[in-house]
């Protein structure tokens, strides 16, 4: 990139074109009124969204996509799925506790198992691709190691990111920030997609799992206490692992377009 306010444009640019589908499928299924629909049109729009902006990444900025999805360490791999374990353990206590354990449903029809699976898989992977693996790595080319800049660019990728959660969110701001922060910092430190991509599904999955399951753990704090542990133990080393794991640059990965 020739500059930060370059990059910072394109990777904008790349939000906005990995959210069209998105917001074509809310429009389509608003029209419909269908709850069924929804479920199964606004993702497939997502993850239809997550490809054009990498397709417009590779072909337009020639942003060299292999080089950030990476075949993953194992070691550093279940760290990280054991951090997001325990992210989401000790997230579904603080903010999901009183929502499930207010819920008396205890049967389920087949949407509420896609719309988990939805939740889980495809999502994570929708997101992760527009404004991970597209907007930041453009943003961070430009950034050019600076802090200050880096800094920029992850808030600048985390707060459409948040907007796209709302309303049906509005009460978990914080904690999507939050997370948000710490998955740009997985991709940071790792230049990898696929890490950033297992911690955001795995937290998404053992969110879906708390509708199902283990509601029974919610009344008691070792719920909390465990997840706490298990994230700031595992993610410090999953962290340093990647940093000695990447030795690229962002810069020298991204040569933008004429």
């Amino acid at each position: 990139m020739k500059n930060y306010k370059t990059s910072l444009g394109y990777g904008l640019v790349m939000v906005m074109i990995g959210l069209c589908p998105l917001i074509l499928g809310v429009i389509v299924t608003s029209i419909f009124k269908s709850p069924e629909l929804e479920t199964v049109i606004v993702p497939v729009c997502y993850l239809l969204g997550g490809t054009l902006c990498l397709l417009f990444a590779g072909k337009m900025l020639k942003v060299d996509i292999k080089s950030h999805v990476r075949k993953p360490e194992t070691a550093t791999l279940v760290l990280v799925v054991i951090a997001a374990i325990g992210w989401a353990l000790a997230d579904v206590f603080l903010v999901n506790r009183e929502s499930l354990l207010a819920s008396e449903q205890d049967s389920y029809s087949a949407m509420d198992y896609i719309g988990a699976f939805i939740m889980a898989f495809i999502s994570p992977t929708a997101e992760e691709l527009i404004f991970r693996l597209g907007a930041l790595t453009v943003m961070l080319a430009g950034a050019n190691g600076s802090k200050v800049k880096t800094a920029l660019s992850v808030v600048m990728t985390i707060l459409p990111w948040m907007l796209i959660h709302f309303p049906k969110t509005s009460k978990r701001a914080v904690d999507i920030v939050l997370v948000g922060i710490v998955i740009s910092l997985i991709y940071i430190a790792s230049k990898n997609v696929v890490y950033a991509i297992a911690f955001h599904m795995t937290a998404n999955c053992v969110t879906a799992l708390s509708m199902f399951t283990f509601r029974f753990l919610l009344a008691h704090n070792i719920l909390l206490y465990v997840g706490i542990a298990m994230f700031v133990v595992a993610m410090p080393v999953a962290i340093v692992k990647m940093c000695r794991e990447n030795s690229g640059s962002f810069r020298t990965m991204v040569t933008a377009a004429e």
